[in-house]
């Protein structure tokens, strides 16, 4: 059995540890690691897990998790709206914050570092005006070779990001960690499964005995794990995909809810609007309106 446990704390020299990743295509484990990771994706689009969320990544995504949370990253080509790129360049920097010393880190001056950490318990995506720097600092930790160096410039963005940072949460406020490798197998067997199945349909018979359980069972065990029924992550996989054929295509609603997985047009508009507070014809129209005033 592979482990859910990436060990990063071996490679890490002076507690910070640098990787650039280039592949053709990533369809992760769901794992975690024993350090803090800031993930910088140059490169790539797809779904992305992290505890109990399921979000779009584009060009440009910026997250920081703290060690321990579960996620995984899916760029699959059966998927694609467009082309069958499913390429990913991204650099990840892993880091341990054991540069404080106690005295340094409960001072008052440190406050707001303290107050950054609690926030990364959630796993973090960074946005806003202090972006660009940010982005700047990882590039400049990527190129820089001593490792003293590397450190104070890991320092320099630590401060901006607890200073000037906008950023959103990924995972829900009532997420519980759990580092148990069966119980992230186990999900992990699940998430693959969807990812690659939910465009069609899924019985809860069929994901059950992927888990070894009755149905019932199995319900209340993917609610206590993930927060959230496992129709609702389906339909939330579901409707993540119908947004990319809405922005990507001129093809009616009904269309798009049955590429989408949906069998009929009502349960696809009711979703759509439980997920988005729009209806589709809203967010396409809404969407497309926004990507031409970026252009």
């Amino acid at each position: 059995m592979k482990p859910s446990l990436y060990d990063v704390q071996s490679l890490l020299r002076n507690s910070i540890h640098v990787k650039e990743v280039v592949q053709k295509s990533l369809s992760d484990q769901l794992h975690y690691h024993n350090a803090y990771e800031i993930a910088l994706i140059l490169k790539g689009n797809g779904r992305r897990i992290v505890g109990d969320s399921v979000d779009r990544f584009v060009d440009g995504d910026l997250t920081i998790m703290p060690p321990y949370m579960p996620h995984a990253t899916y760029t699959e080509s059966k998927h694609h709206v467009v082309n069958n790129d499913e390429s990913i360049h991204a650099i990840v920097i892993y880091f341990m914050p054991d540069w404080f010393e106690d005295r340094h880190y409960n001072s008052v001056d440190f406050a707001p570092i303290r107050l950054l950490f609690s926030n990364l318990k959630r796993g973090i995506r960074i946005a806003g005006e202090r972006y660009n720097n940010i982005v700047s600092m990882i590039n400049e930790i990527s190129v820089t070779e001593n490792s003293l160096d590397r450190l104070l410039i890991l320092l320099h963005l630590i401060k901006d990001l607890a200073t000037n940072a906008t950023f959103e949460y990924l995972a829900s406020s009532i997420y519980q960690i759990s580092n148990r490798d069966d119980n992230i197998e186990k999900i992990n067997k699940i998430y693959k499964y969807v990812m690659e199945n939910f465009t069609n349909k899924i019985s809860l018979e069929e994901v059950a005995e992927i888990a070894f359980m009755t149905p019932p069972a199995f319900c209340k065990y993917f609610k206590n794990r993930t927060n959230k029924t496992f129709s609702n992550f389906v339909n939330e996989i579901r409707i993540g995909y119908a947004c990319e054929l809405l922005l990507q295509g001129n093809d009616d609603i009904s269309s798009i809810a049955y590429h989408a997985g949906f069998n009929n047009l009502t349960s696809f508009n009711k979703n759509f609007k439980k997920f988005t507070k729009l209806t589709p014809s809203e967010y396409r129209m809404k969407s497309l309106a926004v990507m031409e005033l970026a252009d």
